[in-house]
């Protein structure tokens, strides 16, 4: 007979992020919620908002006259703001011109408007007019485009005008809506287009639409969009349907939470960079728009997106791991190259004093006295004014955690979701000083783990001292689980059970606290001939720990006894070292530096013999091979930053066959 599963481990968190409220079995864990949900599950903050147009009505007859999305006018640096009821006026305008243009597409019984550009307000304007008059946003993503296209019928898109030659070729697209203004467009693409005999019209043109229709029935199961997913296991991304109930069920949590740092209020102001295509920038900003929050576009090119931040101040930001490693590595730069003497030894004080608060009340990211005298300049890394940091997409280093936290002076949430679970589905709490988990579910979820045996991971497990500590496959259910895949009814067979479980794939080890943390991933592993299984994504994320390596890319062969790989030097870490002044990363030179340098081929090596040391014999890295570019300037992330791993092991697939070709080893 199973039992509930409780926790007794020494080491407290202020924080119980869920209990069991079911009894556990030999193969699966209790099932856990959280506390303020134990007996059901809320989805819901308002009887009278049930879908995203009643949210967003209510938002504009709340706040109406609030600057809501703000763009930057690159001429007068500063950004210029739409009000709630200006963007509601635009939607309107844009919602009837669809309808009465016919811009919109139908695919079985859905009516579609796709989309394929960069965050902007227009963006916006789109997805609103497209929640006011029912149509299924689809959010064209740059590593599937044909396949989006093809798959949801979109014969007309919205675009960016630098993004249209990558849709002019395929011949399912006949109409492009152009964001850009017609007295500044590109005359070459105009040329192209009417060549090919595509019809082109201006998104400001819509604007000038009179006639203003009513506002479609909109039902809560009414997909709200087909959101595809990042693809990082096969080249064929699939599309999440997602429903109006599902992102008022991610609305929930935070219009109810009791913590006010947590609340987001009209005072806020969010910085969008991260891509719209996904549904976790897409919920972000819906949790800014039901709060009368505003919301401030990133410019395109990553060098102006310093000087946003200066002007934007915003007081909400959002990322991915990835940049955060960046920033915590671009300050580490500073404080190495402090002259040494009174200065350098106080603030090596000071960040180990706050660090160290942190670790032990989880509370002290602020200190009156260093904060004044040293950290407060550092804050202004991300405008000034931010008051909670974001990091979702994966979980972000404890050292890093740690780190940005005290010299930033704010705390940072971190989260966990997938497109399939309408973006964030556990979270950490701000107070909370029990690092290097996700934290837990919300009101509106509940979870439970799986053995997966292939990787010897039992909700039967035990730590040293013999306690439970349960590992296995993480199980989503509640609200924010997606209706299934767009046309792909097997696909959604596997991803959701008869009993509404999602699994995620991803392998979680609970907590004593009730969270999870996320240890291994069970659809990115490979078994090598010795009979083990590894995770090239936990070995990554080990080495990528060394400020030495920028980006590394794992591959192993189910007949190779031994794994390689693909490795990005961080081009300034070496830039300080070899004093390579004007040089760039980009340059013939840097390239061949990179091919042929011994001290670089050294110092890697010399990096992964760090991370060895976390590593059982079998996960290390036999042989490498170093790449000057970025993955990303070689397409071969997703938009979220994650690696493409069928692409990428095509791409370099003539280094890895050299690899095993003469480095076999017994």
């Amino acid at each position: 007979m199973g039992q509930l599963q409780t926790s007794t481990d020494k080491q407290q968190s202020k924080v119980l992020y869920s209990v069991p409220v079911s009894l556990n079995s030999v193969s699966q864990s209790s099932i856990y919620r959280n506390p303020q949900s134990t007996e059901n599950l809320i989805n819901t903050f308002d009887p009278n908002i049930l879908t995203l147009k009643d949210a967003f009505l209510n938002s504009v007859k709340q706040y109406e006259n609030n600057n809501f999305l703000g763009k930057k006018d690159a001429n007068k640096n500063e950004y210029k703001w739409w009000t709630y009821k200006q963007i509601l006026k635009m939607s309107e305008k844009v919602g009837s011109a669809i309808t009465d243009k016919c811009l919109f597409n139908q695919s079985e019984d859905l009516n579609t408007v796709g989309i394929f550009a960069k965050n902007c307000l227009e963006w916006i304007v789109v997805e609103y007019a497209c929640i006011l008059y029912n149509y299924a946003l689809v959010a064209v993503q740059n590593n599937a485009i044909s396949h989006i296209v093809n798959e949801c019928n979109l014969e007309t898109i919205f675009c960016s005008e630098e993004l249209i030659p990558q849709i002019m070729d395929i011949d399912n697209v006949k109409t492009i809506v152009c964001f850009s203004n017609s007295d500044q467009f590109n005359e070459s693409y105009y040329n192209q287009l009417m060549l090919k005999g595509k019809q082109l019209i201006f998104f400001k043109d819509l604007l000038l639409q009179e006639e203003i229709h009513p506002y479609a029935n909109i039902k809560p199961s009414t997909i709200y969009t087909i959101c595809y997913t990042s693809g990082t296991t096969t080249t064929t991304p699939k599309g999440a349907m997602i429903t109006h109930a599902n992102c008022i069920s991610s609305l929930t949590p935070f219009k109810i939470a009791k913590d006010q740092q947590l609340k987001i209020n009209q005072n806020d102001i969010y910085y969008s960079v991260l891509p719209l295509s996904h549904i976790y920038e897409r919920d972000v900003c819906q949790n800014m728009m039901v709060n009368g929050a505003g919301i401030g576009f990133a410019s395109k090119d990553l060098a102006s997106q310093k000087l946003d931040l200066e002007i934007l101040q915003p007081t909400i930001y959002c990322s991915v791991p990835r940049l955060y490693n960046r920033v915590y590595q671009s300050i580490k730069d500073k404080i190495q190259n402090f002259d040494e003497g009174l200065y350098k030894k106080f603030f090596e004080y000071a960040l180990d004093f706050k660090i160290s608060s942190l670790c032990s009340s989880g509370e002290n990211y602020k200190n009156p006295i260093f904060d004044t005298l040293i950290f407060n300049k550092l804050k202004k890394t991300f405008g000034g004014k931010t008051r909670v940091l974001i990091c979702g997409g994966a979980p972000l280093n404890d050292k890093v955690l740690n780190f940005l936290q005290a010299v930033l002076c704010v705390p940072i949430i971190q989260g966990y979701g997938q497109s399939e679970s309408t973006g964030v589905a556990l979270s950490t709490e701000i107070e909370d000083n029990y690092h290097g988990t996700v934290g837990g579910p919300k009101c509106n979820m509940e979870f439970k783990l799986i053995d997966c045996p292939e990787l010897n991971y039992s909700c039967m497990d035990q730590d040293q001292n013999g306690r439970s500590k349960p590992r296995g496959e993480i199980l989503l259910r509640g609200g924010k689980i997606f209706k299934g895949y767009f046309k792909d009814r097997s696909a959604t067979k596997k991803a959701i059970d008869k009993e509404g479980w999602l699994h995620t794939g991803d392998i979680g080890e609970l907590q004593q606290n009730g969270s999870l943390k996320i240890i291994d991933r069970r659809n990115n592993i490979f078994k090598l001939p010795i009979g083990e299984y590894v995770s090239p994504e936990k070995i990554e994320g080990i080495y990528s720990i060394h400020p030495a390596i920028s980006e590394i890319f794992i591959y192993g062969m189910t007949d190779k006894n031994y794994l390689v790989a693909i490795i990005v030097p961080e081009f300034s870490y070496f830039q300080n070292i070899l004093k390579l002044e004007n040089i760039n990363q980009s340059s013939a030179e840097y390239i061949e530096l990179v091919k042929k340098n011994p001290i670089i081929q050294r110092t890697i090596s010399e990096a992964l013999q760090e991370g060895d040391k976390e590593l059982i014999p079998y996960e290390r890295v036999n042989q490498f091979r170093l790449e000057p570019n970025s993955f990303q300037t070689l397409n071969l992330l997703t938009s979220t930053g994650k690696i493409q791993r069928s692409i990428c092991a095509q791409y370099f697939k003539t280094q890895i066959d050299e690899m095993y070709q003469f480095h076999e080893v017994i």
